[in-house]
């Protein structure tokens, strides 16, 4: 359990292979770096050893790290974007709600932890956002079929 006086205390969370982190780890450099420099604060230089990393970023890697811990691969740049269409807000969400339950170091593919791994690895998020296409209707005929939903305009 982690006290609120010891600001450096070290939850273990995941541990990824090398492979895995090679696979991940410049596109999470180069989205904190960014991140970092949109705030005016210098750019993190990662190294092999001991990189301290802020408590809402580690949160952030963890929820991409818990997801490609168990995953094929070629899953890996697919979860990569997913993680990255995602904002700072929902992956701090996904964070707690998989911590709560599966946040051990020996959680890997259990609960929240499995539903990451097929949420971001399974389907690139541009293939769910991309608009459909018009079934053959004019544009006006559609916009008229969606008036009148609410009863609020004339039919």
């Amino acid at each position: 359990m982690q006290s609120a006086s010891n600001d450096n205390a070290v939850i273990d969370r995941v541990l990824l292979d090398r492979p895995r982190w090679t696979a991940i780890r410049a596109e999470v450099q180069r989205a904190f770096n960014a991140r970092l420099a949109a705030h005016g604060i210098k750019p993190g230089a990662w190294k092999v050893g001991d990189n301290p990393v802020d408590r809402l970023l580690g949160k952030e890697l963890c929820v991409l790290a818990w997801a490609v811990e168990q995953m094929e691969m070629e899953k890996i740049p697919v979860a990569v974007r997913n993680w990255l269409a995602l904002r700072p807000e929902e992956r701090w969400w996904l964070f707690g709600m998989t911590a709560m339950s599966t946040g051990g170091v020996m959680d890997a593919g259990k609960g929240w932890r499995a539903a990451l791994k097929h949420a971001l690895g399974d389907v690139a998020q541009s293939e769910l956002l991309a608009p459909r296409a018009r079934r053959g209707k004019p544009e006006q005929e559609v916009a008229q079929a969606s008036l009148g939903l609410f009863g609020d305009e004339a039919p």
